[in-house]
């Protein structure tokens, strides 16, 4: 008898377990395919003047995770913003920005020239994807295409 009990208990763990997995995995799903992870801006260019700007040297990067994503300068970690987006394929939709301080919270961006460095030039700023493969993103707004390669 108690083997019975024994196998009963264990199958009722192991169901459990399973269940668990499977709910934090389904709460982790992101539907961004290769958006997803660890960009570096490589160049910018200015579409009225023709002009690019090398990046490489700047480590300013671009970071998508879930409906998340954050701008920041990871030589100094200075500069850490935060955005909420939304991306269909072919746009992505920059919304909320904020600058994230832990000293005073989450502090909402009203003046985008704070977001300039990173080749955001609107508090919600529409990209159109030009590009998107495993390790290259190019992405255009109304004035500036932003090139960025996957760390």
């Amino acid at each position: 008898m108690k083997n019975f009990q024994f196998s009963i208990f264990s199958f009722q763990i192991i169901a459990a377990v399973c269940i668990m997995l499977t709910v934090a995995c389904s709460v982790e799903r992101s539907d961004n395919g290769k958006l997803d992870g660890l960009w570096q801006m490589y160049s910018i260019d200015t579409l009225s003047t023709g002009r690019t700007t090398d990046m490489r040297h700047s480590q300013l990067a671009w970071a998508f995770q879930g409906d998340m994503m954050e701008v920041r300068d990871v030589t100094y970690f200075i500069c850490d913003y935060f955005f909420t987006f939304r991306f269909t394929g072919d746009s992505l939709l920059l919304t909320n920005p904020c600058l994230l301080d832990r000293e005073r919270g989450d502090v909402v961006v009203t003046d985008v020239r704070e977001l300039q460095p990173f080749g955001i030039n609107a508090l919600e700023e529409r990209f159109k994807v030009i590009m998107l493969t495993d390790d290259r993103l190019v992405l255009r707004s109304d004035s500036i295409t932003v090139n960025l390669r996957k760390y």
